[in-house]
């Protein structure tokens, strides 16, 4: 995978080239910008170009032995202290084949208090030999004075038009581009995602949630219902359970931002939940929240989860506080 290959934030893929080149500037660089707009793609195409073209296939197959990928782990969805321990135990070991060694982290954002403080002592005095790239959507839950010894590189999201013309290879029609670039929030992978993928049973039942108790304060039928999302949630093995809560969250902005798209036009013009456009109706009888408000609830929502509040406890919080902002 090259620059060349990849669509938007033309400015980083300037900026990353300019560094590939430099080699001596790119030992601590966190890529930050909304998830879905290409980062890991691009610290692939950065890796490739840094390291060489004699290790770009490796690279790219996820196989080479001096680039290490650090996911999160377990039901919480965390970097652990023992994960970021074993990277600083093995980071002084030269690499095995390339000029550097390299580590990704993928969702830095995920990491304890603890990890990323064992990870800045790390950082204070890097080696000549290591090359550490943070991935994150999330730049302010990152601790600041992690931060600080990282060289940002901003991602933005992707304009609908290079969307549109990504789809447009795809064989796609003009009429389903329009409604999907529209719901894509600037995310080329949303966008695929809307090609191929159906709602599971767990974000089925959420919306019948969104569809009976947006708006209202909680009751004993919500709680109930937000009890059975919770037990749903905790017996899916594939996925954390704070994963699935926070792709739940999507659900939510996408339901205001519908709710606003209904207000100004009656008729529901490139609604995204379409299928829904009576419930919304109906909901449009009561204040709405502003899409500023919702963003910012859904943000604290979000950190919630990720410290490992309940989805029961955060759902029910964010629908309380939703309705406490329209009064």
């Amino acid at each position: 995978m090259t620059f060349s290959k990849l669509i938007g934030n033309e400015q980083a893929k300037s900026l990353l080239t300019k560094l590939a080149l430099k080699e001596k500037d790119s030992h601590i660089l966190l890529f930050s910008g909304t998830k879905g707009v290409g980062k890991k793609s691009f610290a692939i195409a950065f890796l490739s170009l840094l390291l060489g073209e004699k290790h770009a296939r490796k690279v790219q197959g996820f196989i080479h032995p001096d680039v290490i990928w650090l996911k999160p782990e377990g039901k919480l969805h965390l970097h652990t202290i023992a994960s970021i321990k074993q990277m600083i135990d093995e980071a002084p070991l030269f690499p095995f084949e390339a000029k550097k060694k390299i580590y990704v982290i993928e969702e830095a954002d995920r990491m304890l208090p603890s990890s990323s403080n064992a990870l800045l002592k790390m950082l204070e005095e890097p080696l000549s030999h290591i090359c550490c790239i943070l991935l994150t959507s999330h730049e302010e839950v990152i601790l600041p004075t992690l931060l600080s010894r990282c060289s940002r590189i901003p991602f933005y999201p992707i304009g609908e038009d290079l969307i549109g013309k990504a789809l447009e290879q795809k064989g796609i029609s003009p009429e389903a581009i329009q409604k999907i670039c529209m719901n894509s929030k600037g995310s080329l992978s949303s966008a695929l995602d809307f090609l191929t993928e159906e709602k599971t049973p767990i974000q089925l039942y959420f919306m019948e949630i969104l569809r009976h108790f947006f708006l209202q304060r909680p009751s004993l039928p919500m709680i109930e219902a937000l009890e059975h999302l919770e037990k749903m949630i905790e017996e899916k093995e594939e996925e954390s359970t704070s994963q699935i809560a926070e792709k739940l969250l999507e659900e939510v902005l996408c339901w205001i931002r519908d709710l606003h798209c209904k207000k100004v036009d009656s008729k529901g013009a490139y609604l995204f939940y379409e299928e829904y456009s009576s419930d919304l109706e109906r909901q449009l009888k009561n204040t709405i929240p502003s899409l500023e408000t919702g963003l910012l609830l859904l943000d604290k929502a979000r950190l919630s989860l990720q410290r490992g509040v309940k989805s029961k406890v955060v759902f029910e919080n964010l629908f309380m506080q939703i309705v406490d902002s329209c009064w």
